[in-house]
């Protein structure tokens, strides 16, 4: 065989790129799944609801009481330029009815909304809250869901969106309104059910891979104070 030949033959043994030997590595699957999931996103479950044109009521800054598991809430409210937050914006509360306004300000913790993250995943035991004290709506109920689902972290930029869905079987507010008359054909809007079901998305604008790293690293850090607690239990049955 000639030099030529061999060469030729060892070229085409070649290893392959390290990413296509790690093409089945767990981290390389989570990216692949949850791109998948982005992919499909928040739309298309709106659309399988028959739901109303979505409207964009806020881009926020999270700030580190937005993610806190003792807080439990995101504040539906801008940052001004001193990174302090001001009032509910307009575009919210020109959507709501006032009996929604009413429902949200009661004692009872709030009025329940149709709440969606980007990925279409739904939290049913959400609220929307008016806090007398902040001076604003806050989504409650399954928040920390949220934030632990879509791993948030303070300085994240999350879209905030509102729309309509006609009621299910069992609607969880009577306060709800007719769907605005302006949104999309085909879309479940125009009026045509007597009750429509308030509903937010909040959509993160953390790039997938980013999410998966943190979702990654937030595995391996439970796996770890798992094995230390093991290791301590045993050195105390000893």
């Amino acid at each position: 065989m000639g030099d030529g030949e061999a060469a030729a033959e060892t070229e085409g043994k070649m290893e392959a790129p390290t990413e296509a030997r790690g093409s089945n590595s767990p981290e390389v699957k989570e990216k692949r799944r949850y791109g998948r999931c982005v992919r499909v996103m928040w739309k298309e479950k709106l659309r399988l609801m028959k739901g109303t044109a979505p409207m964009t009521v806020l881009e926020k800054k999270l700030l580190s009481a937005d993610v806190s598991k003792s807080h439990a809430t995101l504040l539906l409210r801008r940052n001004n330029d001193d990174g302090e937050e001001e009032r509910s914006p307009m575009e919210l509360l020109q959507f709501m009815t006032e009996a929604e306004k009413t429902s949200a300000a009661a004692k009872n913790g709030g009025m329940p909304v149709v709440l969606l993250d980007r990925k279409g995943d739904e939290y049913p035991e959400a609220k929307i809250t008016y806090l007398q004290s902040m001076g604003a709506y806050a989504v409650a109920g399954e928040w920390l869901n949220v934030v632990s689902n879509n791993q948030l972290r303070c300085g994240d930029v999350v879209d905030i969106y509102t729309f309509r869905v006609p009621p299910q079987a069992a609607a969880p507010s009577s306060s709800s309104s007719p769907p605005p008359a302006s949104s999309e054909e085909g879309n479940g809007g125009g009026g045509t059910h007597s009750e429509w079901r308030l509903g937010l998305a909040v959509c993160a604008r953390v790039p997938a891979d980013e999410i998966v790293s943190r979702r990654l690293a937030s595995s391996c850090d439970s796996q770890c104070a798992f094995d230390r607690s093991s290791v301590s239990s045993e050195e105390s049955y000893c």
